[in-house]
């Protein structure tokens, strides 16, 4: 009625996104996403991890993990994206589960353990890895230079090697909070470089890009 845009974050069950796409066909412009980790982790890492799986919202079943996959290779999920959440160590290492805070670092990971898990396995798409990370999120908050390769648009490019194979480090990672809870995961995918507007910003393993250097982006 009122003509809004509805963009359901951190989505992490089905039926969220049955009711996006429900709402969807009755015309309102509704989107969704869900994060990385709630399509590769389940409950069961809270055992495993402790606080550092702890995330709001919480980690859900191993079945509803696998509904997810299908319905991002479906379409009914626009986006994933990593909900960056980066506490130090002694917020997430606590004795008390009910004292740990509540988030995961992932912008790193974000899009090695999305192809990893997804396209490697063959879960999903090359197609859709690519729109739920760059063209979805670009479509969705109206960034008309972004998120596809073509004429006039910025080159914000990333080289990703789809074969190389290598174990997650928090150590070698660039986190100020210096760990991550995939430290240890074998994957399947690497980014080599990524270039903001033509410019390099990150190769070989470093950091090139100067403090600064970034613009502010007005969803469309």
């Amino acid at each position: 009625w009122s003509g809004a845009h509805l963009h359901m974050v951190h989505g992490t069950i089905p039926r969220t996104f049955d009711l996006i796409d429900w709402h969807r066909q009755t015309g309102t412009l509704a989107t969704g996403e869900t994060c990385v980790h709630y399509l590769i982790l389940d409950e069961s890492a809270l055992r495993k991890y402790g606080g550092r799986a702890k995330c709001n919202p919480p980690l859900r079943s191993r079945a509803d993990a696998e509904a997810l996959w299908q319905q991002l290779s479906d379409g009914q999920i626009d986006i994933v994206t990593s909900d960056h959440s980066p506490y130090p160590l002694a917020n997430k290492d606590t004795t008390n589960i009910f004292d740990a805070f509540a988030g995961l670092p992932g912008a790193e990971t974000l899009a090695t353990l999305l192809f990893s898990e997804g396209v490697a396995t063959g879960r999903i798409s090359l197609d859709v890895f690519v729109r739920a990370l760059c063209s979805g999120p670009a479509d969705v908050f109206g960034f008309e230079s972004k998120g596809r390769i073509r004429v006039g648009n910025d080159a914000d490019l990333v080289v990703f090697d789809p074969e190389s194979r290598w174990v997650l480090d928090e150590g070698k990672m660039h986190y100020g909070d210096g760990w991550s809870t995939f430290h240890g995961h074998e994957v399947t995918g690497r980014v080599e470089a990524t270039f903001v507007r033509g410019t390099p910003v990150f190769a070989n393993g470093a950091i090139t890009g100067e403090p600064g250097s970034g613009k502010f982006l007005r969803p469309g």
